[in-house]
């Protein structure tokens, strides 16, 4: 696990070389875009990704659009992924 809460950090550039991370808890910084979140795609092993209190976690698609970018996260913001799944899936029918 990864803790950088309280950072007022603005990307996750630099964790790309990760390959092992399997949780980020990013809350409570200045993370406001998807862009900014790119550079964890490339971390296969990460299952989970706090963002809370992130200027990103107000957007109206904030957690559809996460997902689309990361996803091998199985955990956003301590929600599971699969009960996520199946709402994207039936009330936003994608």
């Amino acid at each position: 696990m990864f803790s950088a809460t309280d950072n007022l950090l603005e990307t996750t550039s630099g964790l790309e070389g990760c390959a092992s991370l399997l949780h980020a808890d990013l809350a409570n910084n200045a993370i406001e875009t998807v862009d900014a979140l790119r550079p964890l795609a490339s971390l296969s092993a990460l299952g989970g990704l706090q963002l809370e209190d992130n200027p990103i976690a107000k957007l109206p698609a904030y957690r559809v659009d996460v997902l689309n970018a990361l996803q091998q996260l199985q955990a956003l913001d301590l929600y599971i992924y699969l009960y996520l799944s199946i709402f994207i899936h039936v009330y936003i029918d994608i």
